[in-house]
């Protein structure tokens, strides 16, 4: 099998989807797409590099895939020892006043924006994990609409709404991936 469209100049060679032409000074070998490694988005490793590319003389170069993922691949969770109630397959923005010990339910207001999610509260009802970036996947399929990204409420504490509140307080919390997977990335304000 040849490839007469790999290598001569194009950024998407015809067939691209269908063969990945690997190349060196002796050899081109063309094989399918299909036989390459795939990565689950929500299991990236921190080290995951891209191939850049080649020239002539059959050089290429890494590039760190954080660059072209915003930054922030994995997540960044913590626990606190205080319980905040959340639905089922669901997640609340949260926040810390100076007078509280524990997360407050945030909502789009002045001193009520989200500085996390809390994502999951223990059974015994001591301690909640809170997320502020990076992917969250639900044991069971979640209550959100699949490609929208989700605010704090501007009425109702620890809710979130598909729809930017108006004024300087919406914040985005999340955007969601698929069923199951929701990518968190709190917009701090």
């Amino acid at each position: 099998m040849t490839c007469t469209h790999c290598g001569q100049g194009r950024v998407s060679p015809s067939g691209a989807t269908a063969a990945a032409k690997i190349q060196t000074p002796e050899t081109t070998e063309v094989r399918s797409w299909t036989s390459l490694p795939l990565i689950d988005v929500t299991d990236i490793p921190e080290d995951l590099d891209l191939i850049g590319g080649s020239n002539k003389e059959y050089q290429s170069w890494r590039v760190p895939a954080s660059i072209f993922l915003g930054g922030v691949v994995n997540s960044s969770k913590y626990t606190v020892h205080q319980y905040t109630p959340i639905e089922t397959a669901q997640v609340k923005p949260v926040y810390f006043s100076n007078n509280s010990v524990g997360p407050q339910p945030a909502k789009a207001a002045a001193d009520m924006t989200a500085q996390a999610l809390a994502i999951v509260s223990d059974e015994d009802k001591e301690t909640t994990t809170l997320m502020v970036s990076g992917f969250y996947t639900f044991s069971r399929p979640h209550m959100y609409e699949v490609g929208k990204t989700y605010y704090t409420s501007a009425t109702n504490a620890g809710e979130v709404v598909s729809v930017k509140p108006a004024g300087a307080y919406g914040q985005a919390l999340f955007t969601v991936i698929d069923q199951l997977t929701i990518a968190i990335n709190v917009s701090l304000l």
